[in-house]
């Protein structure tokens, strides 16, 4: 039989053992449970000047766009980790210790590929259209805001505190459902956004980039006579009817530029960029080396250029081209002139080198 004094020492015992394990549960004390620190993200889109304001290219023409659209995928922000020796060009290191891989392939969390392993991510979920010549709503950004992720992002990924200072995106060809385009146009009205959507496909095949403008020659003997021709050009077709191998992915684009935008602090707002170079498919008249050998340049589109009715006010020729088009004219001027066939592999090569973060290099 138990006594009462025995009953009153499995009670108290009881009590303690209760009152450590509620302790233990807890929420009020951080050091058992603490609280991931976290705070916002913003996603831009940079033009910069080569495409806001005209410039020389590398063989005498005054380019002047008026458009120039691209449809951006699952943009994925990195706290990555650069490599000392590559200072000047910040490429990410993708790396982990273990023997296991080094790179995440996409799924849902992050929709592009080359993620690396062991950092911290978030992802805008989609596509954005966006027209990078287009006049920001709020200057002096000079640049687009794409999207903003405040906390979590819609995959669930927290936006922790750290370094933002890579990004991983991808151009994909525009995407309709139920006739309207599939994505986003965070700078356009509705209506602009369906307009800019359906000017991205031709002959019933969408494309990822749209290039507008026209390109002056002054009479100098590098570009050739004195004419002004107009261009409308679509690049990177739906290949097999499968858009997520059509287009182009970047990765490990790590930020070069002044001060650390991506750092976000607890309840601060950081920031990382998508830049966009087009200089490196029509030269620079200014730069030298590597840029200028390996772009195209104007005078080759020039070449495909017809004098017709449908050309825009000022313009003496035009061209209306897709990247099919582009294609078969310049092999078609191979009979002729043998470089013309080089052309177009010198035009892809260069679409893979356009996308950058701030001056920051990328793997494509």
């Amino acid at each position: 039989m138990i006594t009462k004094q025995r009953w009153l020492m499995i009670l108290c015992a009881l009590s303690t053992l209760l009152a450590a394990t509620l302790a233990g549960c807890s929420d009020d004390d951080p050091t058992e449970n603490p609280v991931e620190a976290t705070g916002t993200l913003e996603f831009f889109a940079n033009g910069e000047d080569f495409i806001r304001q005209p410039f020389v290219s590398k063989d005498g023409w005054e380019i002047a766009f008026t458009g120039f659209y691209v449809n951006i995928h699952g943009p994925t922000a990195v706290q990555g980790e650069v490599e000392e020796e590559e200072a000047d060009m910040q490429v990410q290191v993708a790396y982990e210790s273990s023997s296991e891989t080094s790179f995440r392939p996409a799924h849902a969390g992050h929709p592009v590929t080359g993620v690396s392993a062991g950092g911290d991510y978030v992802a805008l979920e989609g596509d954005y259209l966006l027209d990078l010549h287009q006049t920001p709503e709020a200057p002096p950004e000079e640049r687009t805001l794409v999207g903003t992720i405040a906390r979590k992002d819609t995959f669930d990924n927290p936006v922790l505190t750290g370094n933002y200072n890579t990004i991983n995106f991808s151009l994909k060809p525009v995407e309709f459902s139920s006739g309207q385009y599939d994505g986003t146009c965070p700078a356009m009205t509705e209506e602009e956004c369906e307009e800019a959507a359906q000017g991205m496909v031709a002959d019933e095949m969408a494309y990822t980039i749209r290039m507008m403008g026209n390109a002056t020659c002054d009479g100098d003997p590098i570009c050739g006579a004195e004419e002004t021709v107009g261009f409308d050009i679509l690049l990177l077709p739906v290949l097999d009817g499968n858009p997520d191998e059509s287009g182009l992915a970047w990765s490990s684009c790590a930020w070069v530029g002044d001060g650390q935008p991506g750092l976000v602090t607890d309840n601060g707002t950081g920031n990382i960029e998508m830049t966009f170079h087009s200089d490196h498919v029509f030269g620079d008249v200014e730069a030298d080396g590597e840029l200028n050998d390996f772009a195209p340049g104007f005078s080759p589109f020039a070449k495909l250029a017809i004098a017709d009715p449908s050309c825009g006010p000022g313009e003496d020729r035009c061209l209306t081209a897709t990247e099919e088009d582009l294609y078969d004219g310049w092999f078609d001027l191979g009979d002729t002139d043998p470089e013309m066939e080089y052309v177009y592999g010198m035009l892809l090569y260069s679409l893979g080198t356009i996308g950058h973060c701030g001056e920051g290099h990328c793997l494509h």
